[in-house]
């Protein structure tokens, strides 16, 4: 009987935690061609219109409070790695089948050259199916309810994913963010986030705030306090990645209508890059990106890079 790979044993993890933790500075966070040249993934809207055609000229680019020199911008047709956390956890039974079905249509939406995984959990991390490209049809036959939830863990090991150089990585999160039985903190998991590759887009099974379409019914849902407060830590995180919390309904084929508004998010996403120069290498380096074209525009990119 062939076994999913399991991703996020105790040992593993706390193995990964020091690997992550050792990684030199000039690795982190951001990727690099040289050993000065940082990339940053940043989106532009007006109101909620996606604002295309800019300039290197168009962009403010402040690295701990020096302006940079923006050298390339472009919005990359690079291919890129999805990864689909789904929460199996029992508060999310009924949602199961759909889920099996949802992932073979989103392997169809990829374009040429991307990947997709999907990472499910039982009483550890679980990877579905491993890597699959675009147009298979991935054997979800072993996507199951999960008898803990170690929510926290799950996310750890989707951004810890390192993206081969020439592609990007992606992580599409829907979950109720209620974490039992992992080893993972939410301290651990911040810090990790600050150091990942990936662009994070969450978005919330919390069923006081969706609509459960596949019976449709509203479920009535009355989290305690401290599930609220786990929620509110986990979209603290995601703009450390520069990514964005989907806070409305969920309906029938909620896979794949968050993965498409994803999607097309972050490949609609600018890549400027420049040579950091003013600042030293090391420690923390906080970003701010903004337009000087005249408008009003709503900028979004990671927080910074070690």
């Amino acid at each position: 009987m062939t076994r999913m790979p399991r991703l996020a044993t105790a040992g593993l993890i706390l193995t990964a935690v020091g690997i992550t933790a050792s990684i030199p500075p000039a690795r982190a966070q951001v990727f690099r061609s040289g050993i000065d040249l940082v990339s940053v993934d940043v989106s532009v809207k007006s109101g909620n219109r996606v604002v295309t055609g800019l300039t290197a000229a168009d962009f403010r680019l402040y690295d701990n409070g020096v302006l940079q020199q923006v050298e390339a911008v472009a919005i990359e047709d690079v291919p890129i790695d999805v990864t689909i956390f789904h929460d199996t956890s029992v508060s999310q039974s009924a949602r199961v089948d759909s889920l099996k079905r949802d992932i073979i249509t989103v392997a169809g939406l990829l374009r040429p050259g991307d990947r997709i995984r999907l990472l499910t959990f039982d009483d550890q991390v679980q990877d579905a199916f491993g890597w699959q490209p675009a147009g298979s049809k991935p054997d979800v036959s072993r996507v199951k309810m999960g008898r803990i939830s170690p929510v926290y863990d799950a996310l750890f090991a989707a951004l810890l994913h390192k993206p081969e150089t020439g592609r990007r990585h992606m992580v599409l999160a829907l979950t109720d963010a209620e974490d039992a039985g992992g080893v993972i903190s939410i301290e651990t998991l911040a810090a990790v986030a600050d150091r990942s590759e990936a662009v994070l887009h969450l978005v919330s099974l919390d069923e006081a705030r969706t609509q459960e379409g596949l019976r449709g019914v509203i479920r009535q849902w009355n989290p305690t306090r401290a599930a609220r407060t786990e929620v509110q830590m986990v979209e603290k995180i995601v703009p450390h990645t520069g990514g964005v919390v989907h806070d409305e309904p969920i309906f029938r084929n909620h896979v794949v209508s968050s993965f498409k508004k994803a999607f097309d998010d972050f490949r609609q996403s600018y890549v400027l890059r420049y040579s950091a120069k003013g600042v030293a290498r090391g420690g923390w380096h906080e970003l701010k990106v903004d337009v000087a074209k005249p408008g009003t525009y709503t900028v979004r990119a990671r927080r910074g890079y070690r």
